[in-house]
């Protein structure tokens, strides 16, 4: 082997153990979609009838930037409160007023709809984002609010899922307006089994008036 050869084989080992796990982000999005479609069979068969998840950690709620709070008018009259994780993201809209002393049975009769943005799911390949995503992005007469004998809250969602569907993350499926996808760009299943969540929080008061 030459220096030359030698070099570039050197230049090569390195480049596989430092970027092993950004290798498959250069495929081809065709490449990728195999990988893709298997992730999101197996999930599909792993919640066949329906898709139970709680979620625990008593995570407490904040009133997002883009939400005022009843004493300011609210937006639109009502305000919002969020549940944020790593890999979940959900916003309880709340109608005013409402104060710091709001408890459980006070929420539950404001209680106007909550926006499921991002759900944990766990489904994953490299290269790729997905989403399981209900019927409208909005849901309202299937929550309900329990007080918890620790003093915080539990949150229970009962509403239907619709779709399990992905995003390839490569340069060539940045979307272009009026223009088609490229090949292997999206996957895509409707998959409509109910979803039962039960999350558990604590409300700040503050936040709301």
């Amino acid at each position: 082997m030459t220096r030359s050869e030698l070099s570039c084989a050197t230049i090569g080992l390195v480049s596989s153990v430092l970027f092993a796990g950004s290798c498959t982000s250069t495929l081809d999005p065709v490449q990728q979609l195999a990988a893709a479609n298997r992730a999101v069979d197996q999930w599909v068969a792993r919640h066949p009838t329906e898709w139970a998840v709680s979620l625990g950690g008593e995570r407490t709620l904040y009133r997002p930037e883009s939400s005022t709070s009843c004493s300011q008018g609210g937006k639109n009259n009502l305000v919002a409160l969020t549940y944020e994780s790593a890999d979940t993201e959900i916003n309880f809209h709340f109608t005013c007023p409402l104060g710091a002393t709001a408890g459980v049975d006070d929420l539950q009769a404001a209680f106007a709809f909550a926006v499921l943005d991002r759900l944990p799911h766990g489904i994953e390949t490299p290269g790729w984002r997905f989403h399981v995503r209900t019927p409208t992005s909005s849901v309202s007469d299937v929550v309900t609010f329990e007080a918890t004998g620790s003093g915080g809250v539990s949150i229970r969602i009962d509403t239907p899922l619709y779709t399990v569907w992905g995003e390839n993350l490569h340069p060539r499926c940045a979307g272009i307006a009026d223009a088609p996808s490229a090949p292997g760009c999206y996957v895509f299943r409707e998959h409509r089994i109910p979803l039962r969540m039960t999350l558990q929080a604590r409300v700040d008061g503050s936040e709301l008036e």
